[in-house]
C-alpha cells in the first residue's frame, strides 16, 4: 500500500462535493503523527496539476478520488473540493 492510499480511500467514500480537514486530520487518515514540512510550507505541496515537475505523489490520492486540494497554509487547513 502507497502511503497516500488511505487519503484516496476516505476521499472516494465520501458522497459531499467539499470536505474541510485540518492538516493533523489529512496525518491521521494516512497513519503519521504529522504531514511532511512542506506541507505547513508549501502551497504546490498540494499541486492539483497532473503533470508538476517534480511529481507530487500524495496529490495522486485526491484527483484521482475526484477531488481538488485548496490548502490554507495559515490556518493549517485544506478544503477538498469536487
Amino acid at each position: 500500500m502507497a502511503k497516500y492510499d488511505p487519503l484516496y480511500e476516505f476521499l472516494s467514500r465520501q458522497s459531499c462535493s467539499r470536505i474541510v480537514m485540518t492538516f493533523s486530520e489529512v496525518a491521521r487518515i494516512i497513519g503519521d503523527d504529522e504531514l511532511v514540512d512542506s506541507a505547513f510550507r508549501y502551497p504546490a505541496w498540494w499541486a492539483n496539476e497532473t503533470n508538476p515537475n517534480p511529481p507530487h505523489v500524495q496529490k495522486k490520492a485526491w484527483l484521482n478520488a475526484g477531488f481538488k486540494a485548496h490548502p490554507d497554509l495559515d490556518k493549517q487547513m485544506v478544503v477538498f473540493e469536487r
